[in-house]
């Protein structure tokens, strides 16, 4: 059996490089012990006593991707609940409303990221709030695309099946219509309800690397409590790409502590973590 692993501080740069360099996401010196913690079962799988000996691995296999993804999936961290914070998705609501009731936007679909979803009870909660606010004839004017870099949290969120204590959040009225019945083998375990997961699409997104290639402008952006593990440049790459493809005056939610970075980048701050964008729309990838 291997014995406790050690992570020594050149191998922790250098984890800490190959992290940035496919994710953007930027590791503090502080993070050691939980990269050890992370990386150990990955190291484990492969039968191998020492970090140096999988950094060796990687190099070897850079360009392997389901190698590298177990590597950023393993360190990428994925918190997320449903309806997480509640002013939030008043103002989804609000805006929502506001959409359907436009005689411009009678008939224009709706097109909604939720950029880092994690295990999807983000995108989730978005499609109650939408169930809520449009009729069934209206319904399917929602397009809700979920996305994380994370391959295996992708997965999981698509089959749309949680333990009872993650629906706490969810409040009581929705929890009947969002979900089907206990699974009679597992009673603690629901389901997504069949309405809900069709109007989601689910898709790796590598917000540092990829390209956003949207057909039409996005109405609403979803951005909440990811750009607080990247450093001020990778901040703004992904602003800027958001900008872009967001339509004027659509509006992008972030999480409590990310609000200075998205106040540099032509939006207004509505409060509540909310910002409406402004300017002119560039031109987006067809």
């Amino acid at each position: 059996m291997i014995g406790r692993l050690t992570l020594s501080q050149p191998s922790f740069s250098r984890i800490s490089e190959l992290m940035y360099a496919r994710s953007g996401v930027a590791l503090r010196p502080q993070k050691n012990a939980m990269v050890v913690s992370r990386l150990t079962p990955v190291l484990r799988e492969l039968n191998m006593d020492s970090f140096e000996g999988y950094l060796g691995y990687l190099d070897n296999h850079w360009e392997d991707k389901d190698i590298v993804d177990r590597f950023v999936n393993a360190i990428t961290t994925n918190r997320t609940e449903f309806f997480r914070d509640k002013n939030q998705y008043r103002a989804l609501a609000k805006e929502l409303r506001s959409l359907r009731d436009s005689d411009h936007n009678a008939s224009k679909l709706i097109r909604i990221w939720s950029a880092a979803c994690s295990t999807g009870e983000e995108a989730y909660s978005i499609a109650m709030v939408g169930r809520e606010i449009f009729s069934a004839d209206e319904f399917g004017r929602l397009r809700i695309l979920a996305s994380d870099i994370d391959t295996e949290v992708l997965t999981n969120a698509s089959a749309g099946i949680f333990k009872s204590h993650q629906l706490n959040p969810i409040p009581r009225r929705w929890l009947k219509s969002g979900f089907g019945s206990p699974d009679p083998n597992d009673p603690l375990r629901r389901t997504i309800h069949p309405d809900l997961r069709k109007m989601i699409v689910f898709r790796r997104i590598n917000l540092v690397t990829d390209e956003f290639r949207f057909r039409k402008p996005v109405d609403i952006v979803f951005l909440c409590n990811v750009m607080i593990y990247f450093d001020i440049k990778t901040q703004d790459l992904i602003l800027e790409k958001i900008r872009r493809i967001l339509r004027p005056d659509g509006l992008l939610f972030v999480g409590h502590a990310e609000s200075s970075a998205v106040s540099r980048h032509g939006f207004l701050h509505l409060g509540n973590n909310a910002f409406r964008r402004t300017g002119d729309l560039e031109r987006i990838e067809v």
